[in-house]
């Protein structure tokens, strides 16, 4: 019980730096999307072989944007990481990566292990939240990382959405100015 704790606490002082980081906008680098989100897609297409969890990951070429690096490098690393948790063995995971109107969109989907009430969506963002509170133990984590994603995308001047349209789905979509 107390190294979940201790572990809860050096989880919580790692988002807070992350967010902080995040915020602090001087360090910015002008990145080419196709090669950044690629490189950190590879790994996450491995683990979910090992699965048996269809990856897809498809990223329009020529695409950049402007920002911390190192941020934007987690925002995607807490997503494809959510989205590997949280999808059932033989489920299916999409990271798509485009240019909309005059913003970068970023979106990962997923099918989900449990249903996904509409009336949750607004929820999953606020620190803490989980929306089935048995899973803990199995899946790990603290119900924080896509507080930490909500941080890193509006430090980025970005919106950040949830969708479902089953229930049995989930869509996180991401758009940053560009």
């Amino acid at each position: 019980r107390c190294g979940d704790q201790r572990g809860l606490g050096l989880y919580l002082l790692s988002a807070q730096e992350a967010c902080r980081s995040a915020c602090q906008y001087r360090y910015q680098s002008h990145t080419e999307c196709g090669i950044f989100f690629g490189e950190t897609a590879t790994s996450f297409q491995s683990l979910s072989q090992t699965q048996n969890k269809e990856f897809i990951c498809n990223i329009q070429p020529m695409l950049s944007l402007t920002g911390n690096e190192k941020a934007i490098h987690q925002l995607i690393n807490i997503l494809l990481d959510n989205a590997l948790k949280y999808s059932p063995k033989n489920g299916k995971i999409t990271l798509t990566v485009e240019k909309k109107n005059r913003c970068l969109m970023l979106s990962v989907y997923n099918t989900t292990l449990n249903p996904i009430k509409k009336s949750e969506l607004p929820l999953i963002f606020e620190r803490f939240y989980r929306t089935d509170p048995s899973r803990d133990s199995q899946t790990g984590g603290y119900g924080i990382g896509l507080s930490v994603a909500k941080a890193i995308v509006s430090a980025h001047k970005g919106k950040i959405h949830a969708y479902t349209n089953d229930g049995h789905s989930l869509l996180i979509t991401v758009l940053f100015p560009i």
